[in-house]
């Protein structure tokens, strides 16, 4: 496969998929963004900057939150796919990691106050916010996933992108299932956090019926999952380094 992207909606188990696509093929990258806020109107990756990946240093394929779906003939990619999630899991996930993981204190309150994270997968995947044309770019992408059935859907996306060439790998089998913090919050908030994510949930539900998802279900093979070998981990762990500073100077 090349040229091939992976559209990396925050919170949306993106971590486990990189890891599995590095796994994979060792010219697969992961684009770290070089702005903060990747859902802004600054676009922070532009054709001449995929033109060099892919045609400078024999890239396969990409990942990473500073890809837009919305405008991949103008970014070189083929061939796209994407995993998306229960909105308002996500959307409390979002608040969680940026407290713990990035030291963006502020309450739950507050946050919900902040229009920036409201929808935000619908601005993920539309210029504007628009839930018609993030539908219209969901159709016109390989895969969608679901991580609600990670495992099913790394099945399908194997099959439907990958021709069943990927290996999977233990470490990295989830179930989708939120934290009980997260789940508490959750509860408390519930009616507050679906109306900031109404667009979301339109797009998820879309995602989710049978209609959509039964055009995955196609050649799909059943695999072995690996154990993630030590020496693996770290060829990946270099490999990532390697890349992310010949990306910082694109």
């Amino acid at each position: 496969m090349k040229n091939y992207a992976y559209v990396h909606i925050e919170k949306c188990a993106g971590t486990s998929l990189h890891k599995i696509l590095e796994y994979n093929d060792s010219r697969y990258w992961v684009l770290n963004p070089k702005v903060f806020h990747t859902n802004g109107k600054e676009y922070p990756l532009q054709k001449e900057d995929t033109n060099k990946i892919f045609k400078s240093y024999f890239v396969n394929g990409i990942g990473g939150h500073a890809i837009r779906p919305y405008r991949l003939d103008a970014q070189n990619i083929s061939s796209a796919f994407t995993f998306l999630r229960n909105p308002s899991e996500r959307y409390v996930s979002h608040y969680l990691h940026q407290f713990s993981k990035m030291n963006l204190v502020r309450t739950f309150e507050e946050y919900l106050q902040e229009d920036y994270y409201h929808n935000f997968i619908t601005k993920a995947l539309s210029l504007n916010g628009d839930v018609v044309e993030a539908k219209n770019v969901l159709d016109k992408m390989a895969y969608v996933g679901d991580m609600k059935t990670f495992n099913q859907s790394l099945l399908e996306l194997n099959a439907t992108v990958f021709n069943n060439r990927l290996s999977m790998y233990k470490k990295h089998d989830m179930k989708g299932v939120s934290s009980k913090k997260a789940n508490k919050i959750i509860l408390q908030f519930k009616e507050d956090i679906h109306n900031n994510n109404q667009k979301d949930w339109e797009l998820y539900d879309y995602i989710s019926s049978e209609a959509f998802r039964s055009k995955f279900n196609v050649g799909i093979e059943d695999v072995k999952y690996l154990e993630v070998s030590k020496m693996l981990d770290f060829k990946r762990k270099v490999f990532r380094v390697i890349k992310n500073k010949t990306w910082s100077y694109l």
